[in-house]
């Protein structure tokens, strides 16, 4: 499965709110939760990817002036959570990530570090069944890597989330339970 991200607006998705599109798998079979994705249309192919699937990507793409918690609870609106829902589980995500206490701080006014731990509970909070992370170590700390790895760890283990991280950082690799190193894939 080839996964590339693009800025889409489908309709009722406020601006600055990005989306992921799941290409058609060229060969063999992908399956989400059971669901295969070859022959999904796009419309089924959205609505699959906005239920089950979360994304943590390098850039944090987050909206500078919305608080962390705002930010959490807009995304879980575009999945159809309820504003009260959403910000319970905003707190939630917030707490988990180490960012409790400043779930009413302006995104613009968090550090890089900060951000991506936003990111990363903005993905957490949809509680997806597949969780895709491209390097969401690589601005954090070593402290806070190794708590994001032991959170994905905790994850995967306690509700059975499938968590792809693609990542340099052996703090990170060393919570992975199967590790495949990107240079052997391609010869």
């Amino acid at each position: 499965m080839e996964m590339r991200a693009v800025v889409l607006r489908e309709p009722g998705l406020p601006v600055g709110v990005e989306t992921v599109e799941l290409d058609e798998p060229r060969g063999g079979e992908v399956l989400v939760r059971g669901t295969p994705l070859g022959g999904l249309d796009d419309t089924q192919r959205a609505l699959l990817r906005r239920r089950e699937i979360g994304l943590v990507a390098q850039g944090t793409d987050l909206v500078p002036f919305l608080t962390a918690e705002e930010t959490i609870v807009l995304a879980l609106a575009v999945r159809g959570v309820d504003r009260e829902d959403g910000a319970a589980a905003a707190r939630r995500a917030l707490v988990a990530v180490g960012l409790g206490e400043l779930a009413l701080q302006r995104v613009a006014r968090l550090s890089m570090g900060e951000r991506q731990r936003v990111a990363i509970a903005r993905a957490l909070a949809a509680r997806p069944s597949l969780l895709l992370a491209d390097e969401p170590t690589a601005r954090l700390d070593e402290a806070n890597a190794r708590a994001v790895g032991a959170l994905f760890a905790e994850l995967a283990a306690s509700t059975g989330t499938a968590v792809v991280c693609a990542t340099h950082d052996p703090v990170l690799i060393e919570h992975a339970q199967v590790e495949f190193p990107l240079a052997s894939l391609a010869a």
